[in-house]
């Protein structure tokens, strides 16, 4: 017996998908987080990926040598943003 709750996906529903987070569209789209997620993976979109800093040479050496918050401030992002970078990439945080 069908799901009397089912409400099909219209096309430009679908062409959100992978456009932001599974849990974003979600909200936009009125659905549960679970059905967003379950119809991007059926129609084989890849997950949001959210914008990629770029981490110029001479931001690189100065990671784990410098306080994050002069790091963040340099590179207009969050102090949490270069700790995730510094252990990506298997550094130590600055100890002053």
């Amino acid at each position: 017996m069908p799901n009397p709750n089912h409400k099909p996906w219209e096309q430009w529903e679908l062409d959100l998908l992978g456009t932001d987070t599974d849990e974003a569209i979600a909200q936009q789209l009125n659905r549960s987080r679970s059905s967003v997620y379950t119809q991007r993976r059926r129609q084989g979109i890849p997950p949001h990926i959210p914008h990629k800093l770029e981490w110029p040479k001479r931001i690189v050496k100065k990671l784990g040598k410098v306080p994050a918050h002069e790091i963040a401030e340099e590179m207009g992002c969050s102090r949490n943003t270069v700790n995730n970078e510094i252990r990506r990439r298997g550094l130590k945080g600055y100890q002053g």
